[in-house]
């Protein structure tokens, strides 16, 4: 954590200001007409903002970059702003322009609350309530469980401090500018969650037995007086991030909340999230840590990952003896008895705190259209581990069956695993070969063949469906047929699978990590699409096909439009 002295003359030494102010700019007047047509809303709200602390001067030249940041960005006001905007200005009482004071409040917002203010409804700030829930859920069970109880959500506590950026919530500008320096240097959009999660988890003991009448106040009291305790909460902060498996923070960095073209479906994903959970392909590093599961030189983060972790098989007995993975531990009790299940987490109680867990199911944990978790085993065993006060634990998603899948691709052992039994086995699907290439080709219809030889703008490209979500291949050999204005997915018999409009193509992308994958993203379709190809050169190829013939449409369009 970076330190911070406040004194008149030393705000151009500050290091938030530098991060702020990069560029310097000729001076310009922030005085504007205070003719906006809720100018009277940011009148009120200026008057009502840090009374006791700012001046009447101010608090003019508070309305007025108010109103001056509305009408450049065409943001419509919002509470918050205010608040984020006032230690900027102080600052200009130890000699900081007015302009600049402007400058490092505009670049601040944009810096770390995006897309915030210019949602009427506030969209971006659901998400940050659901992934801040998740993450107390799995960090501090104890306070979590307290205030799921009383029917205390989020919503009701930490709306102002993420709308203002904590700045409600610290007690000195000296360390509101160190937290905030803190949460650039970051560059993590989720980063203020896992400052709200350590704030509750400071000062729980303060919350945790009150009367249901008295549990506001005591959130409401919550705040940060000292740099001894700013330093806990952003250690803290720190800790429950790189406590967070990898594939979970993979996960929740993917939801793009900013993104206010996506945010509905994102939000909407989330809230039918009862816990967190861990990919198929972490699970199976862990598993299996004397194997090398991936292609990089160097060790990449998932290579390099290792923390103690116990893997719980919660399938029944009978699915338990056609398959299970080494370094796992077996719920074996009575999956119908409340008492078993009540007990089980009791065996690892002298470990809590410092293991992970995660709960294998056969796959997914079902939830109905409210939500809600239907009532299987692992959900089961899961509020009992919460219960139990117990911190990380997770479920893996789509449980054995994904996993099953993920082991036999990779030619890892699968205890007691016997195929010709395996009712998983026979829905799998082979992986690329130079066999399966040679037949796809041949049986590639005489039709697309001909266009193929006769005309040099169509190339053919073999590739397998990937599943992006769990980390596998999972579709038979396909064709990528790259036409002039056509991307079309084609099986080995020729039928047509899919067909794409290159023009309505958003992204393509490729991992150094995966760098036999592409992953397409097209305005048209919510879901991201990968396709996996024989080797890295091969989707090179594809990938430079599609950009080109992409840039010769948007060159087409242009020159339509001039």
């Amino acid at each position: 954590m970076t330190s911070c002295t406040l004194y008149p003359n030393n705000w151009k030494q500050m290091r938030l200001i530098k991060l702020l102010y990069k560029t310097p700019q000729e001076e310009f007047s922030i005085i504007t007409d205070l003719n906006l047509p809720n100018q009277q809303v940011i009148k009120c709200d200026v008057e009502r903002t840090r009374s006791d602390e700012i001046t009447s001067e101010e608090k003019f030249l508070l309305e007025n970059m108010l109103t001056l940041y509305c009408k450049q960005t065409s943001i419509s006001y919002k509470q918050g702003m205010n608040e984020i905007l006032v230690p900027f200005l102080v600052l200009c009482r130890y000699g900081m322009p007015y302009y600049i004071a402007y400058t490092c409040f505009k670049e601040f917002i944009n810096s770390c609350l995006k897309t915030m203010f210019q949602d009427e409804t506030f969209r971006p700030l659901q998400g940050w309530f659901i992934i801040m829930n998740l993450l107390l859920k799995y960090h501090s069970p104890k306070i979590s469980n307290f205030l799921q109880d009383h029917d205390i959500t989020p919503e009701l506590y930490t709306t102002s401090w993420f709308l203002t950026m904590y700045a409600t919530k610290v007690t000195s500008l000296n360390y509101l500018f160190i937290l905030w320096e803190n949460i650039i240097l970051e560059n993590d959009y989720i980063f203020p969650c896992f400052v709200a999660v350590s704030l509750i988890d400071k000062f729980q003991e303060g919350i945790l037995g009150q009367e249901y009448a008295f549990i506001p106040l005591a959130l409401n009291k919550i705040a940060i007086n000292s740099y001894e305790e700013l330093q806990q909460v952003l250690d803290k902060s720190q800790q429950i991030k790189s406590f967070l498996p990898i594939s979970i923070a993979a996960k929740l960095k993917n939801y793009d909340i900013y993104n206010l073209k996506s945010i509905d479906s994102y939000t909407q994903a989330l809230s039918k999230t009862s816990c967190l959970s861990i990919l198929p392909r972490e699970i199976m590093h862990l598993a299996y840590p004397e194997v090398k599961l991936c292609n990089c030189q160097k060790g990449c983060k998932m290579c390099r990952n290792s923390y103690p972790v116990i893997i719980i098989d919660c399938r029944c007995s009978r699915q338990q003896k056609q398959g299970y993975f080494p370094n796992t531990e077996f719920f074996d009790g009575n999956i119908n008895d409340p008492k078993c299940i009540e007990q089980f987490p009791l065996k690892f109680f002298n470990i809590r705190g410092v293991y992970h867990f995660a709960l294998l199911g056969s796959e997914d944990i079902k939830h109905d259209n409210y939500g809600q978790n239907s009532q299987n085993i692992v959900t089961k065993l899961l509020k009992s581990f919460w219960q139990k006060e117990f911190q990380y634990v997770s479920v893996v998603e789509g449980g054995y069956n994904s996993c099953h899948e993920f082991a036999l691709d990779y030619n890892l052992e699968i205890k007691d695993h016997i195929s010709s039994s395996c009712l998983l086995c026979c829905k799998l699907k082979k992986i690329i070969s130079k066999k399966d290439v040679s037949k796809s080709m041949k049986k590639l219809n005489t039709e697309i063949r001909e266009k193929c030889r006769t005309n040099s703008t169509i190339k053919v490209f073999e590739c397998k469906k990937y599943n992006l979500k769990i980390g596998i291949v999972q579709e038979d050999m396909l064709n990528l047929i790259v036409g002039p204005d056509t991307i079309m997915i084609t099986d080995r018999d020729s039928h047509i699978i899919d067909r794409y409009l290159i023009k309505d193509l958003n992204k393509i992308a490729n991992s150094q990590d995966l760098s036999a994958i592409l992953t397409f993203n097209f305005h048209t379709i919510k879901e991201k699409i990968s396709y996996s190809f024989a080797n890295s050169k091969k989707a090179k190829s594809c990938l430079k096909k599609v950009t080109t013939v992409f840039r010769s449409l948007k060159n087409e369009i242009i020159k339509g439009l001039i």
